[in-house]
């Protein structure tokens, strides 16, 4: 009785061999990866990592040192936030004295030195302010 239950063990267990983990040499990296100085993975062209592997940039987005940065003209509000275009009066450069910010919504000009500086809005709440 003793060897039926070890030869129904032994069964068991080479039943389950092939469902084991199969190395394979050619395909050390996971799915959008390359083998990098043949001992570590790195993200293909284009995709940053992620938390489930390398993933693609959003809009207005550009792949940068393994990180999603925004396209030229294009910022974001908080580091969670979508890339959006950055309005064209915002953070223009000023003078108080010869060149005022032109516009309504970014009418101030913040001094930063004497009296030049750049142009911005006059929140007073975070609320108010573009991007909370």
């Amino acid at each position: 009785m003793k060897r039926l239950i070890d030869l129904i063990w032994v069964s068991a267990l080479f039943s389950v061999l092939p469902l084991a983990c199969v190395y394979d040499g050619d395909h050390r990296c996971g799915p959008h990866q390359r083998i990098l100085d043949n001992d570590r993975c790195a993200c293909d062209e284009g995709l940053v990592p992620g938390t489930a592997g390398c993933v693609p940039c959003g809009d207005n987005e550009v792949a940068t040192n393994g990180q999603c940065l925004c396209v030229e003209g294009y910022a974001r509000a908080v580091a969670e936030a979508a890339c959006e275009p950055i309005p064209v009066t915002l953070g223009v450069a000023c003078d108080t004295d010869s060149t005022p910010c032109a516009g309504e919504k970014y009418g101030l000009c913040h001094v930063t030195d004497g009296t030049t500086g750049y142009c911005t809005n006059a929140c007073a709440k975070t609320a108010d302010c573009d991007g909370g």
